[in-house]
């Protein structure tokens, strides 16, 4: 059994991110991180259309897009990996049938940029383009789903590490102190106008405003970043939204 370039490659993201995980390729480059294109901007640096537009997004929608295609790029090169490392066979269709030879495809030849391209190729053009499956490449189903198997999906520990030991002394992490400094600001009207990003915006100033007034949790690397915090104040945040 078989599988093309797209199915394979939906298995490996299915492992890899779980719910996470939209079966969709863009085909291109993932954009840096948006803190360090804002940095970009601010001192005048050119920046691609694209990253343009990913500023003038909201900031949770350009955050979900940009992790989207993170996801994309990982999985895409954990896909030729397998082949590169022979963890599956693979075989491309025409002329007859040749079976991919890993020995061949060594960084920066002529044979790893084909493979490379009749991957992206058959991928994009189902998940991207809605076309029929070209089939230029046939993955062996066993081989990988195998190989998948020893994946550690992303946001589980590998149980090749063992667990890093914890000060017995640590506090729990005081997820309330963010619900009272919102209900403070909310009660004494020092939230503002809601607008597009008013969420990730007041993440942002909390992220802030914990660092300075919990300096121990900093140290103990307990103090949450703003996406964390925005996460955590959503459903009280949208209950906000209704007054």
């Amino acid at each position: 059994m078989l599988y093309s370039a797209h199915e394979a490659y939906d298995v490996i993201g299915r492992r890899l991110f779980d719910h996470e995980w939209v079966e969709r390729f863009a085909g291109m480059s993932p954009v840096p991180d948006m803190a360090l294109v804002r940095i970009l901007a601010d001192r005048g640096a050119e920046l691609p259309d694209e990253a343009k537009e990913f500023l003038e997004a909201d900031p949770e929608e350009a955050e979900a897009r940009q992790a989207q295609r993170r996801r994309e790029d990982q999985v895409f090169n954990d896909l030729v990996d397998t082949i590169r490392w022979g963890k599956a066979a693979a075989w491309y269709r025409l002329p007859d049938w040749r079976l991919i030879s890993p020995f061949d495809l060594q960084e920066g030849c002529e044979a790893l940029a084909r493979l490379r391209g009749r991957l992206k190729e058959d991928v994009v053009a189902v998940l991207k383009d809605g076309k029929p499956d070209p089939k230029q490449l046939l993955i062996d189903r066993d081989g990988l789903d195998k190989w998948v198997g020893w994946l550690n999906p992303i946001d589980q520990r590998s149980p090749l590490v063992p667990p890093k030991p914890r000060p017995a002394h640590r506090p729990p992490f005081d997820w309330g102190a963010f619900d009272r400094e919102f209900d403070r600001r909310s009660e004494q009207g020092l939230l503002g106008p809601i607008r597009r990003g008013s969420l990730i915006n007041l993440a942002r100033d909390l992220e802030a405003w914990f660092k300075n007034a919990r300096p121990d949790a900093v140290r103990l690397s307990q103090a949450p970043n703003a996406k964390t915090i925005a996460k955590h104040l959503r459903p009280t945040f949208r209950e906000y939204e209704k007054k």
